[in-house]
């Protein structure tokens, strides 16, 4: 999703198959109930769902992996399990390097178009129009 320009400096690359097939997995990934819990499903039913449902779920041993920012550690402290931080998995084997995010504050999105019964095409088309928009959010 992001290449370099004949400066060396990154520039989005969405107009292409590997962005396609990238957003495609992570939105499928999203779309999967039974891989991962979606907080949003929660709401109205706990105080506090971030805590209540997806930390205590792993700390309680029952997820078996939990994708946060490494200040989440704090809470896992009085686990009684052992747990190791991994990076995000690699999108296929040919990729030579782990890579991660970064991030001032958790700032999740969590795509629900599954829900709605988008077609593919369409649904990347809007992804590409949501980052778009926030890219140049000063011009609207």
């Amino acid at each position: 999703m992001i290449e370099k320009d004949a400066n060396d400096l990154p520039v989005l690359a969405l107009n292409n198959d590997r962005t396609v097939s990238v957003l495609t997995k992570v939105i499928d990934f999203l779309a999967d109930g039974d891989a991962q819990i979606k907080a949003d499903d929660y709401y109205g039913k706990y105080k506090d769902v971030w805590t209540e449902i997806n930390v205590n779920s792993f700390i309680e041993g029952r997820a078996l992996y939990y994708i946060s920012p490494i200040e989440t550690v704090k809470f896992m402290r009085g686990m009684e399990a052992n747990f190791g931080i991994l990076p995000l998995p690699k999108y296929d084997e040919a990729q030579d390097k782990y890579f991660n995010t970064m991030q001032y504050n958790n700032a999740t999105v969590m795509d629900k178009s599954y829900r709605k019964n988008i077609d593919r095409d369409r649904r990347n088309q809007l992804i590409k129009i949501f980052i778009v928009i926030r890219n140049n959010a000063d011009l609207f």
